[in-house]
C-alpha cells in the first residue's frame, strides 16, 4: 500500500510541495480543512490511514494521555526550521534510511536523533 500522509495546517507548504514532487500522497489541511481542530486532524487522519506529519505535540498528547485512537503514525518534527522544504528533506532522508518507523508509532523528529515510542493499546471500553 502507498505511504498516505496527512500534513498538519503548521506543516509548510513548501514541504508539501516537495513531498508531492516525489509522487507521495499529501493531504494538507491548510487546503482542505483551514483552522480545523486538531482532534478533527486526528480522526481524519485515523478515518483514511494515514501518516500525520506535524509540528504540534498536541496529538501525541491526545493518543497518549487522552486515549484517543492513533492513525497509523504521528511524525512530530520538533526543531527550528532552517527553510521551507527542511521538513519534507528530513523525512525523505528517515524514510530512505529507515530510520523511522510508520506502523504503530510516535516518531518525534529532533536534530540528529528520531525518539520512537509504540502507541499504547487500544482500550476496552
Amino acid at each position: 500500500m502507498p505511504l498516505r500522509l496527512l500534513a498538519d495546517e503548521n506543516f509548510p507548504a513548501s514541504s508539501v510541495a516537495l513531498l508531492r514532487q516525489q509522487r507521495m500522497d499529501v493531504k494538507y489541511i491548510a487546503e482542505i480543512f483551514p483552522a480545523y481542530a486538531d482532534i478533527d486532524v486526528l480522526a481524519l487522519a485515523v478515518e483514511e490511514q494515514r501518516v500525520l506529519l506535524t509540528f504540534d505535540s498536541d496529538f501525541g498528547t491526545l493518543v497518549f494521555f487522552h486515549g484517543r485512537q492513533p492513525p497509523p503514525a504521528i511524525v512530530y518534527f520538533r526543531f527550528e526550521l532552517l527553510s521551507a522544504t527542511e521538513p519534507a528533506e528530513v523525512f525523505l532522508h528517515l524514510l530512505e534510511n529507515t530510520t523511522i518507523e510508520l506502523d504503530g508509532m510516535m516518531n518525534v523528529v529532533t536534530r540528529p536523533l528520531v525518539r520512537k515510542s509504540p502507541f499504547p493499546p487500544p482500550s476496552r471500553s
